[in-house]
């Protein structure tokens, strides 16, 4: 039987060929947005270098933690500034570990920023934000 013309009717599946080439997009969209982990790793430590050095210079891009380590650093003494490197590594490391895992598309980056950003995964999954 014909529809009323309203376009009411069951819509034609996809073909296998265009879904391959949506998932291939859509891996290449996510892949290309997880260098922005790296670029925002590398920027914080070198924020942290240029505020050891005491130069007036800062990128306007990197992490907000890395400046609250720095002042906290300076006010510390010279044994901050050891402190100072050891933290920033460790937060620098923790943004390549996520580069890393948004690189590959594991769900473990998914389940991950989930909690970093209070989001239920299951919510995020059935597309519900309430």
């Amino acid at each position: 039987m014909a529809t009323g013309g309203l376009g009411m009717g069951t819509a034609p599946a996809p073909a296998p060929n265009n879904l391959l080439e949506q998932k291939l997009r859509a891996e290449a969209v996510v892949k290309a947005a997880a260098g922005w982990f790296l670029w925002v790793a590398a920027l914080s430590v070198v924020n942290s270098f240029l505020s050891m050095s005491g130069s007036g210079i800062r990128f306007i891009f990197g992490l907000g933690t890395a400046q609250i380590i720095d002042a906290l650093a300076h006010q510390a003494g010279s044994s901050g500034v050891v402190l100072d490197l050891i933290i920033n590594g460790f937060v620098a490391g923790v943004l390549l570990l996520f580069w890393n895992f948004a690189r590959k598309s594991s769900m473990a980056s998914s389940q991950v920023s989930c909690c970093c950003s209070g989001i239920s995964p299951a919510k995020e999954r059935n597309g519900r934000s309430s």
